[in-house]
């Protein structure tokens, strides 16, 4: 069905879920090397890792700017045309980042 995923229906994309970012694509951005996006292993959910880019963490307006393999994040996981991706993303404590 297009509705589910591995099991999963659309309600779940109405809360915040957890993760770790699993892999991370480095760019050099005014001389500092910056995590621009990356992949989250969505906890708890039975589906592949989800698209993370650096703008959809929450404060990156301000001091936290980018991505690093280890880090746990909180998102909505959202559908676009490419497939799954997190949105709204805010780092937590904890993981190999924290």
């Amino acid at each position: 069905m297009e509705e589910e995923r591995n099991g999963m229906e659309e309600k779940p994309f109405e809360k915040q879920h957890t993760g770790v970012v699993v892999w991370v694509k480095e760019k050099e951005i005014g001389g500092a090397l910056v995590g621009v996006y990356g992949f989250v292993r969505v906890d708890n959910l039975k589906m592949d890792d989800i698209f993370l880019h650096y703008k959809e963490l929450e404060p990156w307006r301000t001091s936290f700017k980018t991505i690093k393999q280890g880090m746990r994040v909180k998102f909505y996981i959202k559908k676009n045309e490419k497939g799954f991706v997190a949105k709204d993303a805010e780092p937590l404590p904890g993981g190999d980042y924290a």
